[in-house]
């Protein structure tokens, strides 16, 4: 979800999973990031979408905690992507 210059989250239903929707969504809203004047994307990737923003061009710049909505805490890996 989109809101102003931050996205909050991004989720493909496990059914639609590992078809490159995902990844096609995730190139329209980069192309919107650019567009707004963003250099760069950052992101706190759940351990399990590690492996999907590093296949997007993200790399790991470290490691910690997210707070989610319900105020629980979720392990995560702080990503970046840099624009061109």
């Amino acid at each position: 979800m989109l809101t102003g210059r931050r996205m909050d989250a991004v989720y493909v239903r496990g059914t639609a999973a590992r078809r490159g929707i995902g990844s096609a969504l995730f190139r329209l809203a980069e192309a919107d990031a650019i567009a707004m004047g963003a250099t760069s994307i950052h992101v706190d990737a759940s351990l399990a979408a590690v492996a999907f923003y590093r296949a997007n061009g993200f790399e790991e710049v470290g490691r910690g905690n997210h707070r989610l909505k319900s105020g629980r805490d979720m392990a995560c890996v702080f990503m970046r992507k840099t624009l061109t």
